[in-house]
C-alpha cells in the first residue's frame, strides 16, 4: 500500500513537471507563431512589433502578452516614399497588457489560425500619424492591411475590448502637431472575423457591431481656435457619431483675445449641447475620394460673437461669398443635410466711443442646409447649396428666409428671399449696421417681403413693406472730408425738401414697392450684404425716387472708397 502511494505521488510529480514543460514549450511555440503571423522577419513589412513577455495557460487557453509596442519601420516607410507609394496613415502604439481568453492553442500551433473568445487590451496609448498631402488609398483599408498579415489563414474574436485608451491623431507633416486627442477611450467589437481571402481583397475584416466611447475629445486644426467635446459616442450598426457638450471657441476669453489684437477681429464662442453625425460610409472615411456625411444635427447650439470697434481696421480684406468659401475648402467633402434645432445667436459690440457693449440676439433658430459640398461630380447633378430657416429677433419679430448658392457659378451669383414680421424700425439699424447717411429713427414695420439676386459685385431685387409712422434721418456728417462739404450741403438740402412717406399700406393706391440696388461691401460677410440690400430697398419705399437714388449713390460711393483704401 505504501509503495502504491509513492507510485501515485511520483506519477503526479511527473505529470506536473510534464505539464509545466509542455506549457513552456507551448509558450515558446506561441511566441514563434505570433512572430510568423506578424511577418517579423520580412524586411518589407511596414510595422515592427515588440513584446516583453508571453504567459500562456495551455489548459485554459489563456494568453497574456506584456509590454507590447507597435512602430512603423523607418526603412520600409522611406523605401515606399522613394518608389512613389507614400503612406497616408501610420500607427504607433504602446499596448501594454493584452489578455486573451479561450484561445484555441492547437489551431494556432498547427493551422496558423487564431480563434479567441475574448481579446482585451488594457491602458493602451495609440498615435495615428496622418500625412494630409498623400491622397487616400481608395483600394481599401490600407492601415488594416499593413497591420495584419495575409499569412493568417483564419482569425475570429467573439469579444474584442480596448479599455481606457488614450488616442492621438497627429499631422506627421507639421512637426507632430496634434489634430485631435481623446482620453478614457473604450472600443468594443463583437464577432470579429477575417481570413486569407478577405486579407487579399478590399475588405480586411467583418464584425456584427462596434461601439466607441471616449471622454475629453480635443480637436486642434484651426489657428487660434479649438474644438472640444466632453463625450464622444459611436455605434456602428446605426452609423451614428454623437458628440456631447461641444465647444468651439477662440483661444482665451474675449478680453484676452482682443487685448492681443493689432487689428479688429471678432471673437467667437460656439457651444452645442449635442452634435450628431450620420454616415453610412463612416467606416471607410480614411480611404474614400471625399468625406461623405449623410446628416449633421446640431441640437441647442449657442453662439456668441464679440467685436471691439475701438481697435483699428486692418487692411481691406475681401470676404469670400459662400460659393467661393466652399470651393476653397482643401478637403473634398459632401454633407447632404445639416439641421440646426433651437439655436441662439448673440452679437455684442463695443463702439468706437468705448461705451458699454451693444447687444442683439436671435432665438429659436431652426435651419436646414442641403448639399454642402465642393465635389464637382456631385455639383454637376445638384449645383446649389440650399439654406432654409427661421428665427426670432429680440424675442419680438420673426424672420423666415431661403438662400440658394450655385457653388460653381463664375460670378458667385446667389438668390435670397424671405419675410420679416413685426419689428420696430430702429431695431433694424442694429441688425443691418449703419449705412451711409440714412437710418431709421421711428416706426412700426408689420411685414417686409424681399426677393434679391446678388453676386460678387452688385445686388438687385424688390422689397414689399407694410409699415406705419416710419421716420428716416440723415446720419451725422461732422467727419466728412472738407473737399466734399459742398456736396454734403447740397445733399442735406435735398433731404430737407423731400417728404418722407411714413405709411405704406399694401391695399393703398399710394403703395410703393422698394427697389434693391447695392454695390457689394466686399469686406463684409454675406449676411451683412443681404441685410444692407434689404435696407436699401426698404428706404426706397419711404422717400421719392430722386432721394432714394442719392442715398444709394452715397452708400455705394462709401463702399467703393473703403475698397480703394
Amino acid at each position: 500500500m505504501k509503495k502504491l502511494l509513492w507510485f501515485f505521488l511520483g506519477l503526479l510529480l511527473i505529470l506536473v513537471v510534464l505539464g509545466f514543460s509542455l506549457n513552456r514549450i507551448a509558450e515558446h511555440l506561441a511566441n514563434n507563431n505570433i512572430e510568423y503571423l506578424l511577418d517579423q522577419n520580412d524586411p518589407t513589412r511596414i510595422y515592427d512589433y515588440k513584446f516583453n513577455k508571453i504567459k500562456l495557460d495551455i489548459w485554459a487557453g489563456d494568453l497574456e502578452i506584456n509590454g507590447v509596442s507597435v512602430k512603423p519601420r523607418k526603412e520600409a516607410v522611406d523605401s515606399l516614399k522613394r518608389i512613389g507609394q507614400p503612406k497616408r496613415f501610420l500607427l504607433e502604439g504602446q499596448l501594454n497588457d493584452i489578455r486573451l481568453k479561450g484561445l484555441d492553442i492547437i489551431r494556432l500551433l498547427t493551422e496558423k489560425e487564431v480563434s479567441i473568445d475574448s481579446f482585451i487590451i488594457m491602458n493602451p496609448v495609440i498615435k495615428l500619424l496622418v500625412d494630409p498631402s498623400v491622397k487616400p488609398d481608395t483600394s481599401g483599408p490600407a492601415l488594416s492591411k499593413d497591420l495584419l498579415s495575409d499569412k493568417m489563414t483564419y482569425g475570429s474574436i467573439n469579444y474584442l475590448l480596448l479599455n481606457n485608451a488614450k488616442i492621438r491623431w497627429i499631422n506627421s507633416s507639421e512637426d507632430s502637431s496634434s489634430y485631435f486627442s481623446c482620453d478614457s477611450v473604450s472600443l468594443l467589437v463583437n464577432d470579429l472575423y477575417t481570413d486569407s481571402l478577405m486579407m487579399k481583397s478590399n475588405q480586411t475584416m467583418k464584425f456584427t457591431e462596434a461601439l466607441f466611447k471616449g471622454r475629453n475629445f480635443d480637436l486642434n486644426f484651426i489657428k487660434d481656435a479649438r474644438l472640444t467635446a466632453k463625450g464622444i459616442d459611436f455605434k456602428f450598426s446605426k452609423n451614428l457619431l454623437i458628440l456631447d457638450q461641444v465647444i468651439f471657441k477662440n483661444n482665451g476669453d474675449r478680453k484676452e483675445f482682443t487685448r492681443e489684437l493689432e487689428y479688429e477681429t471678432a471673437w467667437h464662442n460656439l457651444k452645442i449641447e449635442t452634435l450628431e453625425l450620420t454616415s453610412k460610409d463612416i467606416a471607410h472615411w480614411g480611404y474614400m475620394d471625399y468625406l461623405k456625411i449623410d446628416k449633421v444635427r446640431m441640437i441647442d447650439p449657442v453662439i456668441v460673437v464679440y467685436k471691439d470697434k475701438r481697435i483699428k481696421d486692418g487692411a481691406f480684406i475681401v470676404k469670400p461669398l459662400p460659393a467661393k468659401a466652399i470651393r476653397d475648402i482643401k478637403m473634398p467633402l459632401l454633407i447632404e443635410n445639416i439641421e440646426v434645432k433651437n439655436g441662439t445667436a448673440t452679437y455684442e459690440e463695443i463702439s468706437e466711443k468705448g461705451k458699454l457693449p451693444g447687444r442683439i440676439y436671435f432665438t429659436k433658430i431652426n435651419l436646414k442646409i442641403h448639399n454642402f459640398t465642393n465635389v464637382k461630380e456631385v455639383l454637376h447633378l445638384h449645383p446649389s447649396l440650399i439654406v432654409t430657416g427661421s428665427t426670432d429677433f429680440l424675442n419680438k419679430s420673426t424672420i423666415v428666409c431661403r438662400l440658394d448658392f450655385p457653388i460653381l457659378d463664375p460670378r458667385e451669383k446667389f438668390y435670397a428671399k424671405g419675410t420679416i414680421t413685426n419689428v420696430k424700425a430702429t431695431d433694424l439699424n442694429n441688425i443691418l449696421g449703419n449705412m451711409a447717411y440714412a437710418e431709421f429713427t421711428d416706426g412700426e414695420i408689420h411685414k417686409v417681403s424681399f426677393q434679391m439676386t446678388g453676386d460678387e459685385e452688385h445686388s438687385t431685387g424688390t422689397v414689399d413693406a407694410h409699415y406705419n409712422n416710419l421716420k428716416i434721418t440723415l446720419l451725422d456728417t461732422a467727419s466728412v472730408n472738407k473737399k466734399k462739404e459742398h456736396i454734403e450741403k447740397k445733399f442735406l438740402g435735398l433731404l430737407a425738401n423731400t417728404v418722407v412717406r411714413s405709411n405704406n399700406e399694401p391695399d393703398s393706391k399710394h403703395y410703393v414697392q422698394g427697389q434693391i440696388d447695392l454695390v457689394r461691401p466686399k469686406n463684409k460677410f454675406v449676411l451683412n450684404y443681404i441685410w444692407n440690400s434689404i435696407k436699401v430697398g426698404l428706404i426706397s419705399t419711404a422717400v421719392d425716387q430722386r432721394l432714394s437714388k442719392k442715398i444709394v449713390e452715397k452708400q455705394n460711393d462709401k463702399i467703393k472708397e473703403k475698397e480703394r483704401q
